[in-house]
């Protein structure tokens, strides 16, 4: 097995923490917005925050792939 480049194994695990990291910080936001009286307000702030929430698991699922094809070798690193 080849040795693997530190920094190409970095940028999928970024990808993957900075998911983890968008996803703890829309939780406490998302139930402050509930609290709210405003019915059109909590649709429509709730509808941005569910499309940030599914960019964010997408971006750790597809970091977590990559992160795997690098070090099972699958992936060649050309652009």
């Amino acid at each position: 097995m080849e040795r693997k480049s530190l920094l190409l194994l970095l940028i999928p695990l970024y990808m993957v923490y900075f998911g983890i990291n968008l996803l703890i910080d829309m939780v406490p936001w998302i139930l402050d917005v509930l609290e709210r009286d405003s019915f059109l307000e909590i649709v429509l702030i709730i509808g941005s925050a569910g499309a940030t929430i599914l960019a964010a698991v997408f971006s750790v699922l597809f970091g977590i792939l990559w992160a795997r094809k690098i070090i099972l070798g699958e992936d060649t690193g050309v652009i």
